[in-house]
C-alpha cells in the first residue's frame, strides 16, 4: 500500500489516503495514482470530512498501533468519514459477524412478536446454544436477543426457518440482501458463520452491513444489552444471557455491536461507540479485544470531532 495526499479547498482538511493498485475503490475514500518511488508503510490513517467543518480531523496523524488483524475499518457515523483502514477489500471469513445479516433478514420477514417453535434440528448445531426444549415457542425478539447478545447458534437456525421456511432458502435470502446492499465481495453459505471456502466478506462490505443494521433501532436496542433474560411463551423455561462483547461490558461509550470467532476466522469484532459516534470493524485478529481497545484509544487520542 502507498500513501497519497488528496488536496482539498482550504475549507476542508487534507486527507491521508491509503491506496493500492489492486484495490477496489471504497465509497467515500479518494485514492490517487502513486509514483513508483512512493514509500510503502503497512497502513496509514484516513481522515475525510464530507462537509466543511464536519467530522473527525487528525491532530498529528500519529501512526495507528500495529495489530495482527487481517483487516480493519473505522468510520465516523455522522459524516461518513473513513478514519482508518487496513486491507478493507481483503476477502476473509467473518465467523458470527454473519449473524448481523441473519438478524436483518429475519426482522424484514415479519414482526418481533411473531412466535417461533423450536425444532429438534435446531439443537443439532454446535455450541453456543440456548437449548430450549423442542416444541417450545419463543418470540422473534427473544431469539434475536439470544443470537445477538450471547451468539446462540440454535437461535440463528430457528430464525432462518421462521423467515424462509428452510435454512437453504434463508441463505439465498441472505445473499440477495447482500447484493441489494452492494456487498459484492460477500458470500454466505449458512446463517451462523461457520467456516466455509464460500463464506466470506470484507471490511468494506461489512461497513455497508453495519450502516443498514443501524437503520433498525429495534436491533440497536438488542446489541446494547449487557445481560438479558428470555423465556418461552409457556413460561416453563427461561435463560439468563450475558453478552459476548467484553468491550460493551467494560469500556465506557461502547454501545454494541457483535463478536465473532472461529479457528479459521480468528477474532472478529465490530464496536459501535456513542460519542463521538464511530464504529470499528476488526477481522482476523489474534486478540480482538486488546487490539480493538488499542485502535479505539488511538482514535480518541489522535482525532478531534467537529460538528
Amino acid at each position: 500500500m502507498t500513501l497519497a495526499i488528496a488536496k482539498f479547498p482550504s475549507s476542508r482538511p487534507p486527507v491521508a489516503v491509503v491506496a493500492g493498485a489492486s484495490e477496489v475503490q471504497s465509497p467515500g475514500v479518494t485514492r490517487l495514482p502513486q509514483p513508483a518511488t512512493a514509500p510503502e508503510p503497512e497502513h496509514l490513517p484516513v481522515s475525510q470530512a464530507r462537509a466543511p467543518g464536519a467530522g473527525p480531523i487528525a491532530r498529528n496523524l500519529a501512526p495507528p498501533p500495529n495489530t495482527s488483524a487481517a483487516a480493519v475499518l473505522i468510520k465516523d457515523v455522522a459524516s461518513g468519514a473513513v478514519i482508518y483502514e487496513k486491507n478493507p477489500e481483503a476477502r476473509l471469513p467473518i465467523a458470527s459477524l454473519t449473524k448481523l445479516m441473519t438478524a436483518l433478514v429475519a426482522v424484514e420477514s415479519g414482526d418481533l412478536s411473531d412466535l417461533v417453535e423450536i425444532s429438534p434440528t435446531d439443537l443439532e448445531v454446535s455450541a453456543f446454544r440456548l437449548n430450549f426444549t423442542p416444541g417450545e415457542k419463543l418470540t422473534v425478539r427473544d431469539l434475536l436477543i439470544g443470537m445477538l447478545v450471547s451468539s446462540a447458534n440454535d437461535a440463528a437456525l430457528a430464525l432462518s426457518r421462521y423467515a424462509s421456511g428452510r435454512t437453504d432458502n434463508f441463505v439465498k435470502d441472505m445473499n440477495d440482501k447482500a447484493v441489494e446492499l452492494q456487498m459484492l465481495a460477500t458470500s454466505f453459505t449458512n446463517p451462523i458463520g461457520f467456516d466455509n471456502p464460500q463464506h466470506y466478506s470484507t471490511a468494506a462490505d461489512l461497513d455497508k452491513l453495519v450502516a443498514e443494521f443501524m437503520n433498525h433501532p429495534e436491533l440497536l436496542e438488542i446489541v446494547k444489552m449487557k445481560q438479558a433474560v428470555i423465556s418461552t411463551i409457556s413460561g416453563k423455561e427461561s435463560r439468563r444471557l450475558v453478552t459476548t462483547n467484553q468491550l460493551l461490558a467494560n469500556r465506557p461509550g461502547v454501545i454494541g455491536l457483535k463478536t465473532g470467532y472461529t479457528s479459521e476466522a480468528k477474532g472478529s469484532l465490530i464496536i459501535l461507540t456513542s460519542e463521538p459516534g464511530y464504529y470499528s470493524i476488526v477481522l482476523g485478529s489474534a486478540d480482538r479485544e486488546r487490539e480493538t481497545n488499542l485502535l479505539l484509544d488511538w482514535v480518541e487520542r489522535e482525532f478531534v470531532w467537529t460538528r
